[in-house]
């Protein structure tokens, strides 16, 4: 069965079933971020004693203040010797090269003795339980870590608060010394781990050894976002599991930003990309009570995430789910599309070329994200094949493709892994550029003599129009990706912000602003083309619409954010496509008699 010209029907199945295995097998996915939406806002011990001091009240009586605002939890560091030093709580003098005697009260003598124990496995020799001996230089003696602070850990949990241990990694930390510390942190109470300073615990060969001791303490792993700490994606990638993703902005960066800028910068953090706990660091230190400036801050992030529909709460990881879809499956059904589009793209090259068709299309079981490529260029095809009259079905006959390719990506690249970012899709690059390629080859063979145009000499305004494409593609290349380096500017940090407060959630530049307005016109000019009214070349308006698939490929990419909520992708895709539908049906309606001929 064919539908309008050769179309067959079973290219049709093939997408649509597509479609409806992905929906299915992000059924698990959905599941579990409904279920997880508890955010836990966090601060540092150290920074709410200072803020406590200043304020002239005690430690108990700010975190009682800040808990009333919304805060859920403290991240407490592991102490040194030094620190009891400094405070004088402690004396010292060296007793020899490698002994150094202290003495202080018995308690914090006693937690000496157990820090040298817990990093050593030996006992160091106590004359008095207020003295003690170690066998080490003055300088190590210092640096000896002696926990987490017993007294402050129960004034946390006395006030019904998450305790998150900061532990640093330290030199010969190996399976015996480790277990030690994370117990002797599980025994204080905490209940989640957080690094300190560059490296995980047990960097480099213990990791796996970490990430179990962890699980059977009933303790998380907190992994901050876009941090280089070593050993991260390690613990990532043993137990992705047992893992919280965190947020954190340090003190200079939120000293450049406003206070609503602040607080979007966190609500955003936790809605976009499913960071559940914040952790939230003094804004104002030089208020008449930073207190309770720091609990106006924690509380306006509060209120923005209960306005998101998040809440307010005890974080939790991600629980493991399984999609009831195989990826092969996914990827079977696809076959047909494939072959159709890869087909129909290189039907004016040599004969060889159905061989390269049919070796990707056969790749396509193994790897899934040519499909990713296939998807938003069967679009193009459907609409030259059929040749609708319509600019808006035609237009969102391509972005349904798009949007079916880019389920199907997320359909079979669904587990908690992808969620936490432990494993990521590694075709981007590729799902992104490649369609354009192949919807350009498509477009130009088409509508023009491309043997011909190749044999040609290059004119000047050919030439420019290349660089000027190719400067937009590695423009387009630098923005590309989870982790792009190209910095945005401060108007677009500006435009973003105004469409996050007017809009339900705010759509991708590129496509509501460029691709998406550039492909309704391009379909206005080419249905102009079909029926001979067009004033433009055949070429540029392939360049139109190859142009105005960068929304389209932008489609499949928004679903490659794995860590994003389904929802919220679908959603920024929906808001997209109407927004820039609306645009370009605004800039079709003016410039339309400019370039269609019979049209005033």
């Amino acid at each position: 069965m064919v539908l309008a010209r050769n179309v067959s029907i079973w290219v049709v199945l093939s997408a649509t079933l597509t479609l409806v295995l992905s929906v299915i097998a992000l059924g698990p996915r959905l599941s579990a971020e409904e279920k997880n939406k508890a955010v836990t806002l966090l601060a540092e011990a150290e920074a709410i004693e200072d803020l406590a001091v200043e304020s002239g009240t005690s430690f108990e009586d700010a975190l009682a203040r800040l808990k009333a605002k919304g805060l859920g939890g403290v991240a407490v560091s592991e102490s040194t010797v030094a620190g009891l030093i400094s405070r004088g709580y402690v004396n010292y003098r060296s007793v020899s090269a490698d002994r150094t005697e202290l003495w202080g009260n018995a308690s914090d003598i006693a937690r000496i003795s157990r820090g040298f124990e817990v990093r050593y496995g030996g006992s160091a020799k106590r004359p008095r339980a207020t003295q003690i001996i170690l066998p080490l230089p003055p300088s190590k003696a210092r640096e000896l870590s002696i926990g987490l602070d017993p007294v402050q850990c129960k004034q946390i949990m006395a006030a019904d608060l998450t305790v998150v241990a900061r532990v640093a990694n330290f030199v010969g930390s190996e399976p015996a010394s480790i277990n030690r510390t994370l117990e002797w942190a599980s025994e204080n109470g905490a209940t989640a781990l957080l690094p300190l300073g560059d490296q995980v615990l047990g960097r480099r060969d213990n990791m796996k050894m970490v990430a179990l001791a962890l699980r059977q303490l009933g303790m998380a792993y907190c992994s901050p976002e876009f941090s280089k700490l070593g050993g991260d994606q390690n613990m990532l990638e043993f137990a992705p599991d047992n893992v919280i993703r965190l947020h954190a902005a340090q003190a200079a960066e939120l000293d450049k930003l406003p206070l609503a800028d602040a607080v979007e910068r966190y609500v955003r953090a936790a809605k976009e990309r499913n960071m559940r706990m914040l952790l939230l660091r003094p804004i104002a230190l030089s208020s008449p009570s930073p207190l309770d400036s720091f609990g106006e801050f924690v509380g306006k992030v509060n209120e923005g995430l209960t306005a998101e529909g998040l809440a307010i709460g005890r974080a939790r990881p991600f629980s493991e789910f399984q999609s009831p879809v195989p990826s092969i499956a996914i990827a079977a059904v696809s076959v047909p599309v494939i072959w159709f589009v890869l087909t129909s793209v290189l039907a004016s090259f040599p004969w060889w070329t159905g061989i390269i068709a049919a070796l990707l299309t056969l790749a396509s079981l193994k790897l899934p994200f040519i499909g990713a490529i296939c998807y938003p260029v069967l679009g193009f095809i459907l609409i030259d094949r059929v040749r609708l009259r319509s600019i808006w079905i035609s237009f969102l006959i391509i972005a349904l493709c798009a949007i079916t390719g880019g389920l199907a990506i997320a359909a079979t690249h669904s587990g908690v892994a992808y969620t936490v970012r432990a494993d990521q899709f590694t075709g981007v690059k590729a799902a992104h550029f490649a369609p354009l390629l192949l919807i350009a080859t498509f477009w130009l063979s088409r509508l023009t003599n491309m043997r011909s145009g190749l044999d040609a000499p290059v004119s000047w305004r050919q030439a420019l129009t290349t660089l000027v494409v190719l400067g937009a593609l590695v423009f387009m290349a630098a923005r590309t990706g989870n982790d792009n380096p190209a910095a945005v500017s401060g108007f677009e940090l500006k435009l973003r912000s105004v469409l996050d407060s007017i809009l339900l959630v705010r759509p991708r530049t590129k496509e509501f602003m460029i691709g998406h307005p550039l492909l309704f016109v391009g379909l206005g000019l080419l249905i102009a083309f079909w029926n001979g009214r067009t004033r433009l070349a055949p070429g540029w308006i392939a360049l139109m619409l190859t142009a105005g698939a960068i929304g389209t490929t932008s489609i499949v990419n928004t679903f490659c954010h794995f860590h994003t909520p389904i929802t919220l992708s679908l959603m920024r895709v929906l808001v997209g496509l109407i927004s820039g539908g609306i645009i370009g049906a605004l800039a079709w309606f003016f410039i339309r008699p400019w370039l269609v001929r019979g049209v005033r």
